[in-house]
């Protein structure tokens, strides 16, 4: 959800449909990952991930029809990385929501690109927000406790969130020498074939079930093609930093999207850790200006 190579808005100007629209990609978003998750029973993480990509290019292909134009080498480059680090970035995402409630798998994730603001800006300032990060993710941890969580969804939520800081610098480079809705569009096909053998070799058949099409269309549609799109609108007149304060909810909205759709409840503890984090991913992107934490999705 987001794109990092859309430029923001510098001016505080702004309009009450434009935040409602930011807020509503936050929420279509979170909504598109539900269904994804719906899927998991008949085809597992890697052919849900699959179909949601795949769904997702199509309606985007027929939108902004970036097979028009050339490319040269250099663009084909960055596009391919562009589109690599989004398919790994889907793909960990949903493998670690195989086993993590959506909050959470989303607090996790967003720690990628809040580390790579932190990094990148160099302030006094962020040794707070990294306190303030570090503190949700202990609390995720199970010290003194049984374990809650599977250890090896939090490792696949850290490594979505590895792939979403790569989205973001691929992205950067890639919107710079394209059009920023066909670098998307490319970006995602490049995505899907990316993460097509993992779903084919898994899912098989299943892939092509018409009884999962309904779902797996409104699966690209909420997870991808709406968010993404209306970003594109939203992200140039919005504030930066209103922008990445708005996109600095999205674990809480995923935790009521879970409550709500997938009937997954969190603990007080998971609460707090999830609330923390945010703190800490908004913190940062007021603090930094002009220089917000990009939502996306990622990733994812």
């Amino acid at each position: 959800m987001g794109l990092a190579d859309v430029k923001l808005s510098e001016t505080p100007k702004t309009s009450p449909f434009s935040v409602a629209i930011a807020v509503f990609t936050i929420f279509s978003f979170e909504i598109g990952a539900a269904f994804t998750k719906g899927l998991f029973p008949s085809l597992g993480a890697f052919g849900a991930a699959t179909v949601r990509l795949f769904f997702g290019a199509v309606i985007l292909w027929v939108f902004w029809r970036p097979w028009r134009g050339t490319l040269n080498s250099a663009q084909r480059w960055k596009l391919l990385a562009y589109g690599a680090s989004l398919g790994g970035m889907s793909l960990f995402f949903y493998l670690a929501l195989a086993t993590l409630p959506l909050g959470l798998t989303l607090s996790l994730e967003m720690t990628g690109p809040l580390t790579l603001s932190l990094v990148m800006s160099r302030r006094l300032l962020d040794i707070v927000w990294i306190a303030v990060a570090a503190t949700g993710l202990i609390l995720l941890l199970p010290l003194g406790q049984a374990m809650v969580l599977d250890p090896r969804g939090m490792v696949f939520a850290v490594l979505a969130g590895t792939c979403w800081a790569l989205y973001i610098v691929a992205g950067q480079k890639a919107g710079a020498s394209l059009p920023q809705g066909r670098a998307m569009a490319l970006s995602l096909a490049v995505a899907a074939l990316v993460v097509a053998p993992w779903g084919i070799a898994k899912a098989g058949a299943a892939l092509i079930d018409p009884r999962n099409l309904p779902v797996a269309i409104l699966s690209g549609l909420f997870s991808t093609a709406i968010p993404y799109s209306l970003d594109l609108y939203a992200m140039s007149r919005i504030p930066a930093r209103l922008f990445g304060l708005l996109m600095s909810l999205a674990p809480v909205v995923g935790a009521l999207v879970g409550l709500v759709m997938l009937h997954e409840v969190l603990s007080p503890r998971q609460w707090t850790a999830i609330l923390f984090i945010v703190a800490a991913t908004g913190g940062s992107s007021l603090a930094e200006g002009m220089r917000p934490l990009p939502a996306a999705d990622a990733a994812e």
